[in-house]
């Protein structure tokens, strides 16, 4: 009987131990009536209706919505209305995973219920039943509070949505328009296309241009291609950045114009085209690259860099050794260090041999996983030299003493503290002393 007593005077016990262990304790208690004949939904109800804590509740709703039994939406629906937010939130989510249509009702008359905190929990539940009837009011709630989960409730949806999606692009209201466009490329129906791309080169707002580029990379249609190249001259650079990148999630289709793109007077557009290329891998860009890796603005070069490595463009990355900025000299190493060819080795043993520290400082993660021995001072050197947090981070965790202690000096020396976290959370960890042999 203390054991009893003992659950019931703490209640923090018995919202860690759930519904399950909260019925069994308020029934040696006396509030159920053990052997009553009620089914565990009737329990669960009654504890919905009648619990005195808010974590009884909550758990009520929690197991009442895993179990599915359609006698609940009705105690679910006037929770919907509880005093306790989170009663509200879990009678919500139990509604979404019953579903079925008279769910639906309770659930759009809560949405439209200011009074009530939470919209972002019954956004998620309309969107995980996809009733067609939800959609004009998940419409409406985006100039709301809750416009971003009734957004992403009206791309699960899907195809009833896509029609109201696209006539909301001309909504008055810009956050609609917005949200309006996120939702759309979320939603990847192709229908949406063209009314995005028409966003995309006449809307008056940089941001809704952004957001009409973003959501055609979602979606990876082809027919994007023109519009999208079209716009790598748009004054906003936010613009030209989204283009950039949904031109490079296209893929394949969109190669040309981003080979052009690395001719644009606009250094961002050079750049983000040398990464956009990056990720479709075509070969048909090396010679431009070339180019590239000349160009007045580093961060281009580094790009092309990148671009080059993803290309296999072994001898372009050997060539960037010798850049005159060295960053792009460090990040070639980075390149070639992560290229499984006797040449590219080659290269790097050579300058490791020639205690080129530029290239050692590029290439650690490679001189670190041979863990040749003797090889610590040419590392620590470089580490002096060209040393960086990342580096730093990689001496500190790859297991070898001699490193672990130049990187700790050199932390103190620039006023870093070194703080032990777990393994799953350190970025450099898997850089281990000899690990490549």
């Amino acid at each position: 009987m203390s054991k009893t007593l003992q659950c019931a005077c703490h209640p923090w016990c018995i919202a860690r131990r759930g519904a399950a262990e909260t019925l069994a304790c308020l029934c040696l208690l006396g509030l159920l009536a053990v052997g009553c004949g009620l089914d565990r939904v009737e329990e669960l109800i009654r504890v919905l209706e009648k619990g005195s804590a808010s974590a009884e509740r909550v758990g009520a709703a929690g197991e009442l919505g895993s179990l599915r039994d359609p006698r609940a939406i009705d105690p679910l629906t006037v929770a919907l209305s509880d005093s306790d937010w989170g009663v509200q939130k879990a009678a919500a989510g139990a509604l979404g995973e019953i579903g079925g249509a008279r769910a639906v009702e309770p659930l759009i008359g809560a949405l439209n219920n200011t009074d009530l905190v939470s919209g972002a929990e019954v956004a998620k539940a309309l969107g995980k039943i996809k009733d067609p009837r939800a959609v004009q009011p998940l419409i409406a709630a985006l100039k709301g509070r809750d416009a971003v989960d009734a957004a992403e409730a009206l791309a699960a949806i899907g195809a009833p949505a896509v029609g109201a999606l696209i006539a909301a692009l001309k909504n008055p209201d810009s956050d609609v328009r917005w949200h309006a466009a996120v939702a759309l490329g979320n939603s990847k129906d192709p229908r949406a296309v063209e009314p995005l791309a028409g966003t995309l080169e006449g809307a008056d707002s940089p941001l809704l241009r952004s957001s009409a580029a973003g959501a055609l990379g979602e979606i990876r249609d082809p027919r994007a291609v023109e519009p999208l190249a079209r716009v790598l001259t748009d004054p906003s650079p936010d613009v030209r950045d989204h283009a950039l990148s949904a031109l490079g999630a296209i893929g394949a289709p969109a190669v040309s114009p981003l080979l052009a793109a690395l001719k644009s007077v606009h250094p961002d557009v050079r750049r983000g085209a040398a990464e956009a290329l990056s990720r479709c891998g075509d070969p048909r860009a090396t010679g431009l690259l070339i180019g590239i890796l000349k160009d007045t603005d580093s961060s281009v070069r580094a790009a092309a860099v990148t671009t080059l490595a993803s290309i296999g463009a072994e001898e372009l990355l050997i060539a960037a050794l010798n850049d005159r900025d060295s960053h792009i000299r460090q990040g070639a190493a980075r390149a070639l260090g992560g290229k499984d060819s006797p040449r590219a080795i080659g290269f790097l043993l050579e300058a490791f041999k020639e205690h080129n520290s530029q290239v050692i400082a590029g290439a650690f993660p490679f001189f670190i996983k041979r863990g040749e021995p003797a090889s610590e001072d040419a590392l620590i050197q470089a580490l002096d030299k060209f040393g960086s947090e990342e580096t730093v981070e990689a001496f500190l965790n790859c297991g070898n003493p001699a490193l672990k202690a130049a990187a700790t000096r050199w932390a103190q020396a620039r006023g870093y503290s070194i703080t032990k976290i777990a393994t799953e959370f350190q970025t450099a960890s898997n850089v281990r002393w000899g690990g490549g042999r």
